[in-house]
């Protein structure tokens, strides 16, 4: 149930932004509601992906413990194929010794009636018609011999034949018990390959989920790069049409030439510290340059680049050898400002805008905002500054 929840949950996230917002700040926001769906989505996508692994790993240890039940059926196949072949053997030895028996036992008889047919009833009537003691002697041992040597003969072959008859009750048993091994180890594998049915279809549940899941998130990635794109040509509109305006201060038509220089400065100023300022509240995420987040230099380089068609490195301290420098006291809107954060080189830039206000990315957790630039901690870090537009 946790796949379908998943999905579900997911499927509640992704709603149909369509970028028909005219102002970059509504496509911001769009931007900005797809990303956290995005990460959303991403959590989940880890978790019922974690699950799959899970579900996998269970389907691979109940292979492996089929694999070895089987060996062991195998294995107790072969014994008990053994085993009823020495059941056969110990069943033909039996049958031998008791055919030697019954041909001892049919030897003596034939002794005993030969004696009768010669007129002797029993061994005691061959020992009284001996005719001297030499002879009655010579009879006894004869007697003798062939009584304890067919007795002898036919006690061993019943000895033989009771152990042999013994071995084959062992055997007997130990087939049973084979069996009873083979018959609990059968029913293992059954209950085995029923968790594996089950757990082929938790997997496949589980990988269906991902599947879904990775979808939704294809879509959004490509909702959130079409918002992107979109938020790009508007922040390119806005910005060709600060730069005609601008264009269209500085040709205005006056006479005076130190005063139509001023009025172009002032309307690229007056432009690129309004397109700067839209900026505020955008995420800071170190390399970044936009749109929609940044680190210090990659918000001027962006800024600069849209609003003002100039070309500035991703590099603090290389923007700092671009312009010209200017006193702290001289600074004018659209400057850039410089600070070392850290202590010697400069490490940290800004766009002034006037009135001690500073547009700038500050560090990750606070993102894009205005600061002052003469409070107690900017003032302290102040490096210089440097004018671009001219």
């Amino acid at each position: 149930m946790l796949v379908g929840t998943a999905v579900l949950s997911a499927g509640m996230l992704i709603m149909p932004f369509q970028a028909s917002a005219d102002s970059v700040s509504d496509l911001k926001q769009q931007y900005a509601a797809l990303q956290q769906q995005q990460q959303q989505l991403q959590s989940q996508l880890g978790a019922q992906n974690g699950k799959l692994k899970t579900e996998k790993a269970k389907q691979s240890a109940l292979n492996q413990e089929i694999t070895v039940i089987q060996q062991q059926l195998d294995l107790l196949k072969q014994q008990i194929t053994e085993t009823d072949t020495q059941i056969a053997n110990k069943e033909n030895d039996i049958y031998a010794t008791e055919q030697r028996v019954q041909q001892n036992t049919d030897l003596l008889k034939q002794r005993l009636r030969a004696m009768y047919m010669s007129g002797d009833d029993t061994f005691l009537t061959v020992l009284l018609n001996s005719n001297d003691i030499s002879d009655f002697l010579s009879r006894v041992a004869m007697v003798r011999a062939v009584s304890n040597h067919d007795n002898q003969i036919i006690q061993s072959l019943k000895q033989d034949e009771d152990k042999l008859k013994a071995d084959r009750t062992a055997l007997d048993q130990s087939k049973q018990d084979l069996l009873q091994v083979q018959g609990a180890a059968a029913a293992k594998q059954d209950i085995l390959n029923a968790q594996l049915t089950q757990q082929a279809q938790a997997v496949a549940l589980a990988q269906s989920g991902a599947s879904s899941l990775q979808q939704q998130a294809n879509t959004l990635n490509a909702q959130a790069s079409q918002t992107d794109d979109q938020i790009n040509a508007a922040i390119s509109a806005q910005a060709a049409a600060a730069k005609a305006a601008a264009q269209s201060v500085s040709t205005s038509g006056t006479s005076n030439t130190t005063a139509q220089l001023s009025a172009s400065v002032l309307g690229n100023a007056t432009a690129l510290v309004g397109y700067a300022q839209q900026f505020v509240g955008c995420a800071y995420v170190s390399n970044a340059a936009g749109p929609s987040s940044f680190d210090c230099s990659g918000l001027v380089m962006y800024v600069y680049a849209h609003a003002a068609g100039i070309g500035l490195p991703h590099s603090a301290a290389a923007q700092a050898g671009y312009g010209t420098a200017v006193s702290k006291s001289a600074l004018q809107p659209g400057d850039l400002v410089f600070f070392s954060v850290k202590g010697g080189s400069i490490d940290h830039v800004g766009i002034y805008i006037g009135g001690g206000q500073m547009v700038n990315a500050e560090k990750p957790g606070v993102g894009v905002v205005k600061d002052d630039i003469n409070s107690g901690y900017w003032s302290s870090k102040f490096a210089g500054a440097r004018r671009i537009l001219n």
